[in-house]
């Protein structure tokens, strides 16, 4: 089998008609595929080009319409979770707790970009050994997302 085109920076899978097609020749019978999104604006997306570098494209481009949002993590290059992954003491952990905990949901991530996107700032001053750090998206995808499902589940269907 040949192997996965993967992001040079980070070693993620950003083929995901490939991943799907691996998963069925696994045999990966349980779980969930996930997609994640680098989120921002062009300041983000310059700090992101330094980080990962240019990386080669991705299918699907964009989100699809079926991906449901599962909210926001904030996370390193490698993706350690500044909301979940950096041992923070007792008191940042109730600080961060404290102002930031009405707005993670069920999944532990963000509600929205903007809370996550000051959350980073602090974050990246508690945890200068992760800095810089990214605003993901975690979407999940379903079982049959439309890249698939149009050429019947084969891997040469184009992103819409």
């Amino acid at each position: 089998m040949d192997e996965l085109p993967l992001n040079s920076a980070v070693r993620l899978p950003n083929q995901l008609p490939e991943v799907l097609n691996a998963a069925e020749v696994l045999e990966i019978g349980s779980g969930s595929v996930i997609g994640i999104t680098v989120n921002g604006d062009e300041t983000d997306a310059r700090k992101v080009r330094r980080a990962f570098g240019p990386g080669p494209n991705a299918t699907p481009e964009h989100v699809l319409p079926e991906w449901i949002l599962l909210g926001y993590d904030i996370a390193d290059r490698y993706f350690t979770s500044g909301i979940s992954n950096c041992g923070y003491d007792a008191a940042h952990w109730k600080g961060l707790r404290a102002r930031w905990g009405d707005r993670v949901n069920e999944h532990n991530l963000f509600d929205g970009f903007q809370p996550a996107r000051k959350c980073l700032v602090e974050v990246e001053q508690l945890v200068k050994e992760h800095a810089p750090f990214f605003v993901f998206g975690v979407w999940l995808i379903p079982e049959r997302p439309t890249i698939m499902a149009d050429r019947g589940g084969d891997n040469t269907s184009e992103a819409r």
